[in-house]
């Protein structure tokens, strides 16, 4: 009934057309891959109506291109079996908005998801070590993604042209960012690079007009000239004195924020313990119920005012960029306020 399959290999899909003319098949239902099959093949959808699929647990490869060009494609869930996403896979489902990729899923192929200019969520797997080249190429819808800690390396061009891109979480365990990695991410506004990477390539974020403020830690001892582009915006950079980021920096006139500020922030009041720029955590001071968040401070961090129950309120300054997740934990569960210095 529209599949041709050998041996639970789904090799070729009949064309969505010839399916509703013989009544099997009302396009926009949802279109379920019979549960003996175990592999999609190489273009078995490639250019196909379909709008929205289900693949059962058993499925466990999706093949190159498998489908590729399928112009109404809008959803496919893809079910825990899955461990391999074939290159091209999804290149130009442009109407395909969002995606979950399991975590048994270990390796996704290079450009497997490139053009699907209205992807808006995805979801990585927590087994994926690397983010192949032009993965996400020009997903020209997509705001946000948080890289799970499996990833080691992001490769050439993955986020290539991603123009909606306004919030990228690393996680610890990165090493390498490739060439050309977000490059042309126009609303992207700043990246903090963890402390596991030691190497930033060519033209990496080159394009990121609105880049303004990067965290580089001292374990990158790779930074290309040109990681940044030759035309970048960036204000502040924060670091340790003398490493590769510190000098580049330096070389390019460019505000740097070093230990020695992160310690006469700290000197301010020792119940803060900031570094880099980053806020990581209070220290609940006894009968104090009313605190103002030093300034110098680029980032609040995640749980930063956990158990903090006592707080009442927090003014935070205006140079505060951005406010990591639960960092208000304590306004939460004692109703304190955090409120801008304005």
């Amino acid at each position: 009934m529209g599949f041709k399959t050998k041996n639970g290999v789904l090799l070729k899909y009949e064309e969505a057309g010839t399916l509703e003319r013989l009544g099997i098949r009302k396009k926009g239902e949802t279109l379920a891959v019979p549960k003996n099959i175990t592999q999609i093949a190489d273009e078995a959808f490639t250019m196909t109506a379909v709008s929205s699929v289900f693949l059962p647990p058993s499925v466990t490869t999706i093949g190159e291109k498998a489908f590729a060009l399928c112009a109404d494609l809008e959803s496919i869930e893809l079910s825990s079996g899955i461990s391999t996403i074939g290159p091209y896979a999804f290149d130009g489902c442009h109407v395909l908005h969002d995606i979950r990729i399991p975590d048994t899923c270990h390796s996704v192929g290079m450009w497997a998801f490139c053009n699907c200019s209205a992807l808006r969520t995805v979801q990585l797997s927590n087994s994926v070590e690397n983010i192949e080249r032009g993965t996400f190429y020009g997903c020209l819808q997509l705001a946000s993604i948080t890289i799970p800690g499996s990833v080691q390396h992001i490769d050439a061009r993955a986020f290539y042209a991603c123009t909606s891109l306004e919030s990228v979480t690393l996680s610890k365990g990165l090493r390498s960012i490739g060439r050309e990695a977000f490059a042309g991410c126009s609303e992207l506004k700043q990246i903090f690079i963890p402390e596991t990477v030691t190497e930033i390539c060519e033209d990496a974020f080159a394009g990121c007009t609105e880049l303004k403020t990067v965290i580089i830690p001292p374990s990158v001892t790779k930074l290309h000239p040109y990681a940044f582009g030759s035309d970048f915006n960036i204000r502040v950079i924060t670091t340790t004195t003398g490493s590769v980021a510190y000098m580049f920096a330096q070389e390019h006139g460019i505000m740097c924020y070093t230990e020695k500020e992160a310690a006469l922030l700290r000197g301010v009041n020792p119940s803060f313990y900031i570094e880099y720029g980053i806020l990581k955590k209070y220290a609940q001071e006894p009968n104090i119920r009313d605190i103002m968040i030093p300034e110098g401070v680029l980032r609040i961090g995640n749980h930063s005012f956990e158990q903090n129950k006592q707080l009442v309120s927090v003014v935070i300054p205006e140079g505060v960029i951005e406010i990591g997740n639960y960092a208000s934990t304590a306004a939460a569960t004692s109703s304190a306020s955090i409120s801008p210095l304005r």
